[in-house]
């Protein structure tokens, strides 16, 4: 089974770790170690014995734009040369056999869904000025009409935005929601919240390409008001103030 615990948990009976999100601060890596890793603590490891250590890194392409590994790998070298440590994370030739690189295990071809990733972040990253110079003058709630797409449904694209009224401590606590897109397709009755699955879709767009005319639009707002509920209904588990809430910033209607 897996157990994700919190900090402070010692889990000197475990035998492998897996750091599914790969923490900028190395030092967060060695604490995150050091809770399997006890053998300097003979009362709470009375037999020695092997860990593994497993990372999930991000796909090469990506890595090349946010430059992860470099900065972490960066970062611990630093502490080495002053504490006098010897922890590799991301390197083959790992001195205290700390690391078995989960990418190497399943290493293979790139999905869709990772090439889809990868183009997204590079837009982020370089954004191509013609679109950002589209962007600026596009107000919200603009919408199209895809003839020829590869399915029937619409697409919208929500912003978790935060009303007047939200207090400044609901408004620190709530950050990583506010200003968080959300994408959202509805097609055949189903509605996709998988942001790379979404995009996937929509990489067959064509640049320039002219808008067809909007259908039936009450069937459009239904459509639209059952994502926005789908949007707010997958923050419930945070108890989401009401004074956040998704905003349409953008929406799609496609035809096959």
């Amino acid at each position: 089974c897996t157990d994700v615990l919190s900090e402070g948990v010692n889990m000197q009976e475990a035998e492998c770790i897996l750091n599914y999100d790969i923490h900028w601060n190395p030092v967060r890596l060695i604490q995150r170690i050091g809770r399997v890793d006890r053998r300097l603590d003979p009362e709470k490891n009375p037999v020695p014995h092997t860990i593994s250590i497993l990372n999930f890194l991000p796909p090469p392409d990506i890595d090349n734009i946010i430059k992860l590994v470099n900065t972490v790998e960066g970062r611990r070298s630093i502490i080495n040369r002053t504490l006098g440590l010897d922890q590799a994370f991301f390197t083959a030739s790992d001195p205290d056999g700390t690391l078995k690189e989960f990418n190497a295990t399943v290493d293979g071809e790139s999905t869709s869904t990772d090439k889809v990733q990868t183009r997204y972040v590079e837009q982020i990253a370089e954004p191509d000025p013609d679109t950002l110079a589209m962007l600026e003058h596009m107000p919200d709630g603009a919408f199209g009409v895809w003839e020829g797409a590869p399915v029937n449904g619409v697409f919208a694209l929500f912003e978790m935005k935060a009303g007047p009224k939200l207090s400044v401590e609901r408004a620190e606590h709530f950050k990583a929601v506010i200003g968080k897109p959300m994408l959202a397709l509805e097609s055949s009755g189903c509605i996709s919240m998988d942001a790379a699955e979404n995009l996937e879709t929509l990489s067959s767009t064509i640049k320039g390409e002219r808008s067809a005319m909007p259908g039936d639009f009450e069937g459009l707002k239904v459509a639209l008001n059952r994502m926005k509920s789908l949007v707010l209904n997958s923050f419930r588990e945070i108890d989401l103030p009401k004074h956040i809430e998704p905003k349409l910033i953008c929406w799609l209607e496609m035809r096959a």
